[in-house]
């Protein structure tokens, strides 16, 4: 395959967001119980069948507190015109975009699902999410349309 070839058949990058949905206390710590059984278990020499299915069942249970968010790109013109689609207000003089429509905006276009940009509204303001949570889902979505140069590879100089 030529480098045009390679290139042009490059899918957009993606990323995936694990946000907690349900309290997930009680599934972690029976992991950890179940994890410390399963090496007290095979340190004896025993069995541990029974154990490595009490690890994989406790897995489960934690993976169900969470859903996971897959983040595609946006092809770069796309981006732009996202970008250029929210204006940064008065307030924001110094903004790129506006800090409020913006991200509803870019989750609607980056986040496999069916929510809605107003959903995404809706859930960024009034929904059960703290600020924590949708800023390093923002940071997501803003990292993999980024595209930015991998500083490790820049030639010195």
């Amino acid at each position: 395959m030529s480098l045009r070839e390679r290139l042009q058949s490059r899918p957009l990058p993606h990323a995936t967001y694990r946000l907690r949905v349900t309290d997930a206390s009680e599934a972690e710590s029976e992991l950890t119980e179940a994890e410390m059984a399963l090496t007290l278990t095979e340190r004896r020499g025993e069995d541990a069948e029974a154990a490595k299915a009490r690890v994989e069942a406790a897995r489960a249970a934690v993976d169900e507190c969470y859903e996971v968010l897959t983040v595609t790109a946006l092809p770069p013109a796309d981006l732009e015109a996202l970008i250029a689609a929210h204006p940064p207000t008065g307030e924001q003089k110094d903004a790129v975009y506006n800090q409020d429509t913006f991200r509803p905006a870019l989750f609607a276009a980056c986040v496999e699902g069916d929510m809605t940009e107003q959903d995404w509204a809706q859930w960024c303001t009034k929904g059960p999410v703290s600020l924590g949570e949708r800023n390093e889902l923002f940071w997501v979505a803003w990292g993999v349309n980024g595209r930015a140069a991998d500083l490790r590879n820049l030639p010195k100089g």
